[in-house]
Order: structure tokens, then sequence, then C-alpha cells
């Protein structure tokens, strides 16, 4: 359900009001000008953006939305009033003449008049209403779910640009959601538990996970004790419990063998529902399935706060072989070294100790289980299904000693390149930018590096004015083992990033 976005409409004047609303309502529902004001961010993204979004100044209702759920639309007093209707009547109603150099995307608005069947929230004095809405948003004849907000000066109403997806004239068009406010509105003093159980979004990638046919239960314990199934709904399953008594109440769901439950909100534990109201509560559906293992160090003991990826094979070893890996989790051990991947979709994966390049804080190569340098090597981890791999253990090894490398960039006429981007790379590692800089006036840069490692050495020409860049654009790649106070023959353009990026490049350590 989607009940706040994008808006249009006060004058210039009630800037400083408007700001008065956005520093103490969560969802802000009021308009400037006929250009737009995006609502519903958290409130310090929304007073960073402000200066930006009045910048831009884009005419009328934007296409943009953001969600929120039906219960923080229902209590939301910049919300007064929601009503299902047929719409009767639509008129355009053309912008005025905008402000100089801000006829940008210029677009009309409609005056819909609805017909109202049922109201949801607030009250009417009649049972038509017109509301001004996003042009082409309504069709007459359809019966929509309405969203309805009040402008705090003039009181005028108007519904945002997403109200038209709730169209209750098609199959998917809100009906859930107006069951849910039904009950929300009913005089019996009474709440509503509701929620969705995720089925997308997989640990890491693998095959898609058998779980969209599972059956769910969901059960409250408090003042009352009940259950539900959950029903299967598009990308996810959904389950409500209405008339429930005020109270605090524990919340869970279970599932079929073989499917674990994840709550969305780790911190769990009860919810307190008032009269009149609804609590979310929400899962993610997974295999119920587990790869485990510990991180000791050369003497056995354990290490706490290790970095453990987890990462997808099959699908580019070839990339792999170059240390490139798409699909990754991260995990960190525990006080006992311990750590643990649960909801990985079936699938061929392998495991890897500090997949990110070695840091001076974090001084450390990493270790493909069990044993290995490089990520090819690493054993292939097969997961079937809901099913447990343990004993994925890992050693730490030795710390890697700080190198400095010196380099520099020039031109072919030796000329030094003054605020060149270099990118160096760990090829070894599962992500692999281990540094960046930019060279000085005199096309100078120093990097922290680590001896004995190989990397890989990039350099790019400035782009400081939003021009064309200078050509040859890119100089590079060039592979070398790190030492100590080292010094690299000068980098010089000599290619474009494109050929940059896809130029044939060496074997890892002797791996040709």
């Amino acid at each position: 359900m989607c009940a706040c976005g994008v808006y249009a409409g006060i004058e210039y004047h009630q800037i400083p009001f408007l700001l008065r609303q956005i520093r103490h309502a969560k969802i802000m529902t009021h308009r400037i000008g006929h250009y737009l004001i995006v609502s519903c961010f958290r409130i310090d993204v929304m007073m960073r953006l402000l200066p930006v979004l009045l910048l831009l100044a884009i005419p009328a209702y934007a296409s943009s939305c953001i969600e929120i759920s039906v219960c923080a639309a229902y209590s939301s007093k910049d919300i007064p009033l929601i009503f299902r209707g047929e719409a009767v009547e639509v008129t355009t109603e053309p912008l005025p003449p905008p402000p100089a150099g801000l006829a940008l995307l210029r677009r009309a608005t409609d005056n819909v008049r609805f017909l109202v069947r049922e109201v949801l929230k607030g009250k009417l004095p009649s049972q038509e209403i017109t509301i001004q809405v996003p042009t082409g948003a309504y069709q007459v004849g359809h019966e929509y779910l309405v969203y309805v907000g009040a402008n705090g000066p003039t009181n005028a109403l108007f519904a945002n640009s997403c109200v038209h997806q709730q169209d209750l004239s098609k199959a998917d068009g809100g009906a859930s959601d107006l069951q849910l406010l039904r009950d929300l509105s009913s005089a019996d003093s009474k709440g509503v538990i509701f929620g969705r159980l995720y089925l997308r979004g997989s640990t890491t990638g693998g095959d898609a996970a058998p779980v969209e046919d599972a059956e769910v239960m969901v059960s409250i314990q408090g003042p009352v004790s009940r259950e539900a199934q959950a029903e299967r709904g598009s990308g996810e399953q959904v389950y409500l419990l209405a008339g429930v008594p005020p109270g605090d109440y524990v919340v869970a769901a279970k599932a079929a063998p073989g499917v674990a439950v994840i709550p969305v909100d780790k911190a769990g534990g009860p919810i307190s529902v008032a009269a009149n109201s609804c609590r979310e509560v929400d899962w993610f559906l997974r295999v119920d399935s587990h790869i485990r293992g510990r991180v000791t160090d050369a003497a056995g003991r354990p290490v706490a706060r290790a970095n453990v990826g987890l990462f997808a094979r099959g699908k580019d070893e070839a990339g792999l072989a170059r240390g490139r890996v798409a699909s990754f989790a991260y995990m960190v051990t525990d006080v006992d070294g311990r750590y643990e991947f649960a909801g990985v979709n079936p699938g061929d994966y392998s495991v890897v100790l500090h997949p990110s390049p070695a840091k001076e804080e974090d001084p450390y190569p990493p270790v493909f289980y069990p044993a290995q340098t490089l990520p090819s090597d690493a054993t292939v981890l097969h997961l079937k299904g809901a099913e447990t791999l343990e004993g994925i253990d890992l050693v730490r090894p030795a710390p890697l000693r700080v190198a400095t490398v010196h380099l520099a960039v020039k031109r072919a006429d030796g000329t030094p390149i003054e605020n060149a981007m270099v990118i160096v790379t760990d090829p070894a590692s599962a992500v692999q930018t281990a540094a960046t800089g930019r060279t000085d006036s005199n096309g100078l840069l120093e990097v922290q590096l680590f001896a004995e490692r190989e990397y890989t050495i990039t350099a790019s020409t400035p782009d400081p004015t939003g021009q064309v860049q200078e050509s040859p654009q890119c100089a590079g790649p060039v592979e070398f083992v790190a030492e100590d106070e080292m010094d690299l023959a000068p980098l010089v353009p000599d290619k474009t990033f494109h050929a940059c990026r896809s130029a044939a490049r060496p074997g890892l350590l002797g791996h040709n």
C-alpha cells in the first residue's frame, strides 16, 4: 500500500510553515507552489535534501512514491480522510505559469469528483467530494481506496501521487487494505495485528528458495490467544488477526519443516496493541539451512570479531580466477570465534576469512576455506536444501607488514599529471579495491599497502571541470609485488578507459 508521495500547492511565503512541519512530523503532506516536495523521508534526510529539491523544483506531481503501512496511514494526522469511492467526473486544471527558470517537466493536475461509498476514516458532510489529484491517475467509473491530505493553510483536499495504485476495480487493487481499514474503523475499540512474510532476498544467491508454497501459521499470546494461516500474495505471504483486545502480545510464526521464519525486526519482543489501532509484525521466509564454522589463530585460540564472507560459485568461475566475486554475504565471529550463515538458498558456495583487502587496523590476508590464498582455489560447498554444513573452520594467518609504495603519473612528454586518479586493487581478495588516491601537483602519490602481496594499479587523467578529459585517458593495468619504500616506474596514460579495463593481465603470484 502506498499512502504518501509528492505534492504540489501552497505559496512560497508558506515555506517557513512547511519547514516547521518537516521538523515535527514523520509524514509530510503539505505543498509548495505547485513544485516538488518529497514526503515520508526520514526527517534528518529530508532536511539535508530540501535545498536540492527546491532548486530542482520539478513541477506538480512527480511519479516517485514512498510506501508506508496501512497502520501508519490510518494513524497519521496528515491523512485526515480515507474513503472508498467511485470517480464520477474528472476535469483537468492547468498549472499556472512557473517562476522564471523553473519550467521543468510541467504537468497539469486533475480535479476528481467522487461518489463516496464508504468512509473509513474521518467525516464527510455529503456523499460527494472533489479533490485534486495527479493528472491521469483516475478513471471515471472505477472505484478507488483514496487517502486524502489537507493543505494546512487552506484546508484544500488533495490526494498524493500513489493513490491510483489503490484501484479497487482491479483484482490486485487493494482489497486486503480495504478489509484492514474496515477492521480499524469498527466501533468495537479493538485492534488489529497484521504483517507480511517476505519470500525474496536470500543470503547470497544460489537457486530460488523453495519456500513459496510453505504453510505458515501465525499465533498471538496475550489477553487472547489466536492463530491464522498466512495467505499467498505477490512475492510474499500475508496474515491478519482482527478484533484483538488491547494489551501486550507475543507474536510468533511457525512454518513447515525445512523452512526458517526470520524476524525482520531482530529486536523482537512483545508488542502493545491499543484500541482502534494496529501493529505490523513481519518475517522473512528462508530455507532452513546453515553454514557454520569457527575462526582461531595459529595457537588454536578463538578469534572474535573476525570478518567472514560467503560467496556463490559456478556463475563466473573465469572471473573468480581473477578475484571477482559478485554475490556476497558477511558475518562477524562471536567471542568464541564462531560464525553462522543461516537461511542460505540451495547452491554452491565458498567461505573466506578476511574477504576485504588488508588494512592497517586489520592487517591480515584473505584465507579461502580450507587454507587457500586464491578464491578460485577455495573448496566448493554444496548446499542441497534444508541442511547444515558444520566444521567450516578457518585459521587466521600472521599479520602482514606495511609497505609504502611511491608512484608517479606522467604524460608521454614527461610532464606530471596533477590530480590523476589512482586505483590499487588486490586481485586475490574477494573485495578488491585496496587503495585509492590522487596525485599532487608534481604527479606523485604515496600509498600504504602490504609487503609481499601482489597488486594491480591503474591511473586515469583528471576531469576537474566536467569537460572532455585529455587523451589518452588511462595507464595500466600494472601488476607488482609490494615492498616497503618501493618506487614504481612512472604510469603513463596510453589507452582509453575501456582498453585499460579489458587489457590482458598476467596470472596471480605464479598462477599463469
